[in-house]
């Protein structure tokens, strides 16, 4: 079974939904990556894809390596980014806003930079029918990581705003959870026992 469709069947019954249901309100998921929307990676892209064709899928990019490109027009069309709003809490990544779209008058329609510093994070790509009101992560049915220290990096920033029993990661060997690595294993062991793995 590939991995982004164990980890919709997981998450699915995790927030007390059938895949089958005929439910038309999608349950609202936070989906948090370090890279995102970046192209490389196939794996990873199908796997957010994945959770953004079955759920209400926010996506915040926790604390994004340099090293890796936005790819936002790469990834505009086949993963739906018409669809979101960039809200940028990294005043460094202003220039980001560009994305948020233009006008004719050519301002942005939706200005991300008043969310500068509103989280410990670098950006949050969430769903235009939400608004622009404050971040509340409170109000997702789940939080899906990829990668422990995506976990990591988000519970020392939330503050434990969302509990563990709410929260799944997917562990990827050699991404972020080195066997033996003596960081990494203290971070699997200081993971709450709720916490939903695969």
């Amino acid at each position: 079974m590939p991995s982004s469709l164990l980890a919709l069947l997981i998450l699915a019954s995790f927030a007390g939904v059938s895949p089958s249901s005929s439910n038309t309100t999608a349950p609202r998921v936070l989906l948090v990556d370090a890279v995102f929307p970046n192209k490389l990676a196939a794996w990873r892209l199908n796997e957010v894809l994945a959770f953004m064709e079955r759920f209400d899928t926010d996506i915040l990019v926790v604390s994004r390596p340099s090293r890796f490109t936005f790819d936002w027009e790469a990834l505009r069309l086949s993963h739906g980014l018409d669809r979101y709003n960039l809200l940028i809490f990294n005043r460094h990544l202003n220039h980001l806003n560009i994305h948020n779209g233009v006008e004719m008058e050519s301002k942005p329609r939706f200005d991300g930079r008043k969310f500068n510093r509103a989280l410990r994070a670098e950006y949050l790509l969430r769903l235009r029918k939400y608004g622009d009101g404050p971040v509340r992560l409170e109000d997702y049915a789940a939080v899906h990581h990829i990668f422990i220290d995506c976990w990591d990096y988000f519970n020392k920033m939330s503050s434990a705003a969302v509990p563990a029993w709410k929260q799944s990661i997917h562990l990827y060997p050699g991404g972020g959870m080195l066997a033996g690595d003596p960081v990494h294993m203290s971070k699997f062991k200081a993971m709450p026992a709720e916490v939903l793995l695969f």
